[in-house]
């Protein structure tokens, strides 16, 4: 801070430089006559920026106006400086709260010891008005920026509108982040004026808490085609304003024939059936994206309710809809939302086709389609307050002929596996295409034999084949990089839900790039040994499929493996598995279960997955007694043909010097703590281990 800084020398900094102390005494002396003087007078320079604009009031201000020019760089004396402005605002509050301190500084006759925190807070900031200017340059015109053409700069704004095209929210913060290009034009004038007359800048609309915003862009970005966003607040929505409701109940029935993108979260049914009552107002020629979820968590019993009736958009198709993403409706076909155009349909317990013959039909109609997401889950991640019962027996078996989707490349089932089965069984996609699924089966309570092995057999006829084609057809198949974690939505809910994933590359953080997806609800740790059993058997079958047992990376976070019954499932399906990342998940109670539960398993008198040379912590507490007990295993180890071993720590409460000390004494060199992370690291090359080691 500026104010825990020494204060200058001031009759050095003030030397030779009588006309310019003269203006700050001026300045000074006009606090006394007027405080509020330089306030309007800076309202006034940040409205306009004119120096003439302050002229005509007071005599005061016009003296003022004068003085301030002259205390400003000499190449910046023609218009009011903003850095200038910005240091006399705390000038001129030192002035009217101590009008003594400027003549006590002056005068030298306090030592440098003695000045008080007013008295240095002066100094400092006369310094930074003295030698303003030096460190910037002469003249704005100079400025490259500046001298940039107007074509250029509006590619530019447009590539800063583009950054965040989705207006996510801003990490750890409740703030929707509208956009780059909104901070730009606070710069200056010019900037704002090419922004403001850019249209294309403004296309993208949010509806938030600031409807003045909202009605900005709708002007300045005629005659483009709209963008319509509401945000989703997360984890307790409020619903939207009276003005932003208005704003709504404009936007649609008045310009929806320029809409591009329609992104509407609604917070009660009746907010979700006025917004469709107004999409029936007219056609969507432009509209490409639709999206509408109400989010209501207090489900009524006629759950769903609302429906999107065939008149949407006067019962108009849009020509040039690509994706529909709807939640908690019910849409009576044929719709003009589901046409041939659609790339991607993403469905949330929606009440849409009665057996899976419609679905089939439907699929047929679809042939640029490239996503399809189902979700149906009867109980479902997310708290909706009712069980949901959905007549799955329809959805079980299809007379009809199976679909060929050929642009399919992501396919996502929340439902029964029987379910799974069935529509896998009636659909033929690329061997590329990633999939996804949910089962509702719970791994909890009382185990039935039969219902377990209907999953696993599920799996294996779904998911498993669909791997076993896509192994032997291309190399993309294979998935050397496996995680099992927790389902995302699965921390909003009161069950935890594992997920086992692959990947192709090392990006596990990024679930959109999974080769497959499996998750299941599990019970963690108060899990039986039966339940366990029941978990290692599914854990055992998804870990031997072709193109997975070959894996050589595991990351791991889920609550079940501080469970020691699951990890000698997991270390021999993967007996080429060369580094373990460990991380710790909320559900956890103890960091420290991971680590020892993995440990337990390595000490089995059948070593398993002897080729592992790395293992990863992450965010975990290594007490004393578990870093000796890993590193006596980890040297017991090595005599039966097993590998030495590079330990990473990441964001651990470890003491870094006595656990090398550890490694190097109890693991005798067998274990050794690694420093140098990143990406090449998780694959070193054998040699470079050795040398380590030793």
């Amino acid at each position: 801070m500026a104010r825990d800084r020494p204060s200058p020398i001031v009759d050095e900094v003030l030397a030779c430089r009588h006309d310019w102390v003269d203006a700050l005494k001026s300045v000074w002396q006009a606090a006394q006559a007027d405080r509020t003087a330089f306030p309007m007078l800076k309202a006034r320079i940040e409205d306009d920026f004119d120096p003439g604009n302050g002229t005509h009031d007071t005599t005061v201000e016009a003296n003022l106006s004068s003085h301030v020019l002259r205390l400003q760089p000499p190449d910046r004396r023609d218009e009011f400086d903003l850095y200038t402005i910005e240091l006399l605002s705390d000038i001129w509050q030192s002035a009217y709260q101590s009008p003594t301190v400027l003549d006590e500084l002056l005068s030298g006759e306090f030592d440098h010891e003695d000045l008080s925190q007013v008295h240095r807070r002066l100094a400092w900031s006369m310094w930074k008005l003295q030698t303003n200017g030096l460190f910037r340059a002469r003249s704005r015109d100079n400025s490259p920026v500046r001298q940039l053409p107007v074509e250029l700069l509006r590619v530019i704004f447009e590539e800063l509108r583009a950054a965040h095209p989705r207006y996510p929210l801003l990490k750890g913060q409740d703030v929707w982040d509208r956009s780059s290009h909104l901070y730009a034009r606070q710069i200056c004038t010019q900037w704002r004026t090419i922004i403001d007359q850019t249209p294309s800048l403004w296309s993208p609309i949010v509806v938030d808490y600031n409807p003045y915003i909202a009605r900005l862009a709708l002007n300045l970005s005629k005659p483009e085609a709209l963008d319509i966003i509401t945000p989703r607040r997360p984890p307790r929505p409020r619903r939207l304003g009276p003005s932003n409701e208005k704003l709504i109940a404009y936007l649609l029935p008045q310009q929806l024939f320029r809409i591009r993108t329609l992104d509407i979260a609604t917070r009660s049914w009746d907010e979700t059936e006025r917004v469709l009552d107004l999409l029936t107002a007219s056609s969507a020629p432009c509209l490409e994206s639709f999206r509408l979820s109400p989010g209501v968590h207090n489900v009524r019993n006629d759950y769903p309710a609302v429906t999107i009736t065939p008149s949407i958009f006067s019962s108009d198709p849009p020509p040039s809809l690509r994706a529909v993403t709807v939640a908690d409706l019910t849409i009576p076909l044929p719709s003009p939302l589901v046409q041939p155009t659609l790339v991607r349909l993403d469905l949330t317990r929606c009440r849409i086709w009665s057996s899976l013959d419609a679905m089939v039909d439907t699929l047929a109609s679809l042939q640029a389609l490239e996503e399809f997401c189902w979700r149906m889950s009867r109980g479902g991640l997310e708290d909706v307050g009712i069980e949901i019962m959905w007549p799955f027996e329809s959805f079980m078996e299809s007379s009809r002929n199976p679909v060929e989707l050929r642009a399919l490349h992501k396919l996502t089932l929340e439902c029964p596996i029987q379910c799974t089965t069935a529509i896998f069984s009636h659909i033929v996609m690329p061997r590329t295409c990633r999939v996804a699924v949910l089962d509702d089966y719970m791994l909890t309570g009382e185990i039935e034999v039969e219902r377990l092995e209907t999953l696993v057999l599920g799996l294996r006829g779904t998911v498993g084949n669909h791997l076993l084609g896509a192994h032997v057809a291309e190399p993309c198949g294979t998935c050397p990089h496996v995680s099992l974690s927790q389902h995302p939505l699965a921390f909003s809910s009161s069950r935890n839900c594992l997920r086992i994933e692959g990947f192709q590359h090392d990006n596990s953080d990024d679930p959109d790039t999974a080769v497959f997806s499996i998750s299941v609800f599990v019970n963690d740790r108060d899990a039986t040994r039966e339940e366990m059993q029941a978990l290692s058997v599914l854990v055992r079958e998804v870990l031997g499929w072709a193109g997975v047992k070959t894996a050589t990376r595991l990351y791991a976070d889920d609550p079940v493996v501080a469970r020691f019954e699951l990890w000698p499932a997991v270390l021999r399906s993967l007996p080429s598995l060369r580094c373990i990342d460990l991380g710790r998940s909320t559900r956890t109670k103890y960091a420290s279960a991971n680590v020892a539960s993995l440990t337990q398993a390595l000490a089995l008198e059948d070593p398993l997955a002897p080729l592992l040379s790395r293992i990863v912590l992450r965010d975990l507490n290594l007490p004393l007694l578990l870093q000796k007990r890993l590193a006596f295993v980890i040297r017991s180890r090595f005599p039966l043909g097993c590998s030495m071993v590079a330990l990473r720590i990441v964001n651990c409460d470890v003491d870094i010097d006595r656990l090398m000390d550890i490694l190097r004494w109890d693991g005798a060199g067998m274990i050794y703590y690694e420093d140098d992370y990143s990406y090449q690291a998780m694959h070193p090359s054998p040699a470079r281990v050795a040398h380590i080691g030793h």
